[in-house]
């Protein structure tokens, strides 16, 4: 369970999370962008398109074979500080997790915390 203090640290600044034990995302920053880069070097047929940061265009992921694939990893930074965000709203106006609840805000919460734990690696 959150003490109110948490909860409260956590809206006023909802990047630092370590006051709820988490440690938040350590990997590349965003934003990230997917690039088209011609045919891809072993097939032809496929256009190889890649995951990239940064004003040089450095690589996260060299290959992704599908646009659609490529975008939803593109958006990875964006959608994780979305989904904490909306988490930090929810304990901050009293909810806590609860699996399967009747309260979609306890379920949207529990659903949150699983999916940030699991994008970070915890």
């Amino acid at each position: 369970m959150v003490s109110h203090d948490k909860r409260l640290h956590c809206v006023l600044d909802w990047r630092y999370m370590g006051d709820l034990g988490m440690s938040g995302f350590k990997g590349t920053p965003g934003p990230w962008k997917y690039a088209k880069n011609g045919p891809h070097w072993n097939n032809a047929a496929l256009e190889r398109i890649s995951i990239e940061f940064g004003i040089y265009g450095e690589n996260i992921a060299d290959t992704v074979y599908e646009e659609n694939d490529a975008r939803l990893i593109a958006a990875a930074p964006d959608l994780l500080e979305a989904c904490e965000r909306a988490r930090s709203h929810l304990y901050q106006a009293g909810y806590e997790p609860k699996e399967n609840s009747l309260n979609p805000n306890e379920d949207l919460l529990f659903q949150l915390d699983a999916t940030i734990s699991n994008a970070i690696g915890e």
